[in-house]
């Protein structure tokens, strides 16, 4: 048992910088803190800016006390208070907490041994209190006012605090109200009292003097139990028959409401979902109830989720605008609903300061290679050269865009916690065009013949008119280079037009996980990713995420992904990246 110090504060040294290893505690209740941390905070990104902080031994003493875990961060010249915050039981809670512990001698005798036994969750169950942090239950505040919440200090304290669960699990107890002195004291209360309640009974019981010990009012007090015993030595009785199954009731003509099955199964979904929302509003997420939708939300969101494509044809018809708008309007309803739509249809200027962060935010996630050139106009950030665009939300979240027939069109559904992307069996669901696999002609850029210019890296430019030249994605990343010296290297070197060799081999999972690993899961080695592995269901890529993905897809292999449809069931894992970028790349030599 750690050593008791009241319910009061108790301080740890802070922990020394840590190179590799796992970033969660070892023991039972320090990964069961690190897994109820990660559910109630289920954005990837900052649990993992928060482990790799977290080992950098930048945060100073915790302090761990009532309701509160409080450290310094110290962040290159400032200095950050940052605390974890969560709820106090009351006495009545711990009173049924140790009536539910007395029930379980194992669990009783393991406390009282200064021992934390791993079934104890079982009586937390019982009681219905909560020791592991739930929702609406662990906040986090920090000086640093990072746009992420929580910010990555304060998921690293809350890592470095699984640490100091390996060697003291009776901090749980502390940070709920209770240190471990005070948790044996009143489980041992809790145990009197009820032996003192057993005697009370006992004592109310008549006793018979002249019928001698062990006799209550003239009778043995062990029970009679002959009864039973006959009954159970009977032998068993056959169950009866079965009775015949009765015909199956007529389905009549028409409804008996007068509604179809279809429609009302819609309407009853619709009313879940606005229902979820009043009550989102109701525990507090979020400043004002849900308004209504008026004529035009509504007439997107029936033809973002009605599964007959007539129903899509009668509302374009009949919605008075041109049938683009709609087709537009219903992607983007697809990808996040009523948010999504505002910002496809509603333009607007952020803050400075939140245009900063933003930047800044953007630029570190690109960290595969440099960022291409940013044009930022309000809340639409464009991609130049590469038909791709970013609309920041008002709701924080970036919208991923991509330019197709002169118009910007929704990309990918947006992440959002705790749920995953549309999959494609579901209303608005989209298939990848399986393009033929590639075929003698991929491997043309390799058989060029040699010219009279070369750069650098070896590679010769092809001579006039002996081959196709590349593709307008590979003219745009030449040129690019050509713009932009390789460092270290002259700025006079002739550019090379043609793809680099590393272009032109087949896509392979061995390759992808390298890269997936480098960039979303640096914890995990390689060889353990598996091929079916859900990337989306688990958050290793959200819609930032893909993007790197295709632009990595489009770097890697030389492939152009404006010839294929993109949907994200094509970037659901390693083997489903590989099918796309094999079809892709047939595409692009089919192209070529």
């Amino acid at each position: 048992m750690s050593e008791a110090q009241g319910s009061g504060a108790r301080g740890f040294p802070a922990f020394a910088a840590r190179r590799g290893g796992r970033a969660r505690g070892q023991s039972f209740w320090a990964a069961q803190w690190a897994a109820a941390v990660e559910d109630v905070w289920p954005e990837e990104g900052p649990l993992k800016k928060g482990r790799s902080f977290a080992r950098t031994g930048r945060i100073g003493p915790i302090t761990v006390s009532p309701g509160r875990v409080a450290a310094e961060v110290y962040g290159g010249e400032e200095t950050y208070r940052t605390r974890l915050t969560l709820t106090v039981l009351d006495d009545d809670e711990w009173d049924l907490l140790w009536e539910k512990t007395a029930d379980r001698p194992a669990e009783t005798e393991a406390l009282l041994a200064g021992e934390l036994p791993e079934d104890l969750l079982e009586a937390v169950e019982d009681a219905r209190v909560r020791m592991l942090p739930g929702y609406g239950d662990l906040d986090a505040d920090c000086d640093c006012d990072a746009l992420d919440h929580p910010c990555p200090h304060a998921t690293a304290l809350a890592y470095q605090l699984s640490w100091l669960l390996d060697t003291d699990p009776w901090l749980l107890l502390l940070i709920r109200g209770r240190d471990a002195e005070e948790a044996v004291e009143e489980l041992k209360s809790a145990l009197l009292l009820r032996a003192l309640a057993g005697d009370d009974e006992e004592d109310d019981e008549p006793y018979d003097e002249e019928a001698g010990d062990g006799t209550v009012g003239g009778t043995v007090r062990t029970p009679d139990d002959s009864l039973q015993r006959a009954a159970y030595a009977r032998p068993a009785a056959a169950p009866p028959a079965l009775p015949p199954l009765p015909e199956p009731p007529a389905a009549p003509e028409e409804p008996l409401t007068g509604i179809e099955a279809d429609p009302l199964d819609r309407l009853a979904a619709d009313a879940a979902l606005r229902a979820r929302e009043l009550l989102a509003y109701a525990h507090g997420f979020g400043a004002e109830p849900p308004e209504p939708l008026d004529v035009w939300q509504d007439t997107v969101r029936l033809a973002a989720t009605h599964p007959d494509p007539r129903a899509a044809e009668r509302l374009r018809t009949g919605s008075g605008r041109p049938a683009e708008d709609l087709d537009r309007a219903a992607a983007a309803w697809r990808t996040g609903g009523r948010a999504a739509l505002d910002v496809l249809e509603h333009p607007w200027t952020p803050p400075e300061q939140q245009t900063a962060r933003a930047r800044t935010a953007l630029a570190t996630a690109w960290e595969a290679e440099e960022l291409p050139p940013v044009d930022v106009d309000g809340n639409h950030w464009t991609l130049t050269g590469r038909g791709l665009q970013l609309r920041l939300g008002r709701d924080g979240r970036w919208y991923p865009y991509r330019r197709r027939d002169g118009l910007w069109w929704p990309a990918a559904p947006v992440r959002r916690p705790g749920r995953g992307p549309r999959r494609p069996d579901r209303p608005g669901g989209r298939h990848l065009r399986r393009p033929a696999r590639p075929g003698p002609g991929a491997a043309r850029i390799t058989r060029l013949a040699p010219g009279p210019s070369s750069c650098e890296d070896g590679c010769t430019a092809a001579p006039t008119g002996l081959q196709p030249g590349p593709s307008p994605s590979k003219a745009r990343r030449a040129q690019a280079r050509a713009a932009r010296p390789h460092a270290g290297r002259p700025a006079a070197t002739v550019a090379c037009t043609t793809a680099s060799p590393r272009r032109t081999d087949m896509p392979n999972a061995q390759a992808i996980k390298a890269f997936l690993v480098e960039e979303f899961l640096p914890d995990v080695p390689a060889a353990q990713l598996d091929d079916h592995y859900d990337l989306l269901e688990n958050g290793v890529i959200d819609s930032l995420g893909l993007l790197k993905v295709i632009a990595w897809l489009e770097d890697r292999y030389g492939i152009n992904t404006d010839e294929v449809d993109l949907a994200p069931e094509s970037f659901r894992s390693v083997a489903a990246i590989e099918e796309f970028a094999a079809a892709a790349s047939g595409a692009t030599a089919e192209a070529a």
